[in-house]
């Protein structure tokens, strides 16, 4: 890394970052790529060489979600998790569903405002946001052992998230109320 001179060799420096450039790209398309084929692909084809049915999702909760995301890709990703309505509710309290919202004083990123410092590091794909809040939330179930002490400890501690939790449940209750 450093030359005769202990300066700073710029060739290898170039090389590092030009390395760590394609394990970026490559781990996105990655990403991408198991995102796209989640849930068409399935034991019975991989193992039997059997064709898996298509995809099919609750098209009662993609229907619900539908009418608060407004965006059909993101809804049917949402349906593809264990908890679509809490998430749902927490994406609207967060982020009202922007895949770009970014908080210039916590640093929180994405759809669900996750923090980079607690839960590393955020994606920018929606698809990806979706299966890595799935992720959080369920570490933050296993730990907790109640939805509600779950979904305050997504926004910190304190009253500010009893209260913040009180407003993901009523949205959560919204959405599952919902004739469609």
């Amino acid at each position: 890394m450093l030359n005769k001179n202990n300066k700073i060799n710029i060739a290898f420096l170039r090389k590092i970052c030009y390395y760590l450039s394609i394990s970026y790209i490559l781990l996105n398309l990655i990403i991408l790529l198991s995102i796209s084929l989640k849930g068409y692909i399935n034991e019975t084809n991989i193992k039997g060489g059997v064709q898996a049915p298509p995809y099919i999702i609750n098209k009662e909760a993609y229907k619900k979600i539908l009418t608060f995301t407004k965006d059909e890709s993101l809804s049917e990703i949402i349906c593809d998790t264990k908890y679509p309505y809490v998430l749902t509710a927490i994406a609207k309290v967060e982020s009202n569903y922007d895949a770009n919202a970014l908080n210039k004083v916590t640093k929180a990123k994405g759809i669900f405002q996750i923090m980079q410092k607690h839960w590393g590091y955020v994606p920018k794909h929606p698809a990806a946001q979706v299966f890595k809040a799935e992720r959080i939330y369920t570490n933050l179930l296993s730990e907790h052992k109640s939805f509600n002490k779950a979904i305050e400890r997504w926004n910190g501690s304190g009253i500010e998230a009893r209260s913040y939790a009180k407003q993901v449940y009523k949205i959560q209750k919204r959405i599952e109320s919902l004739e469609v």
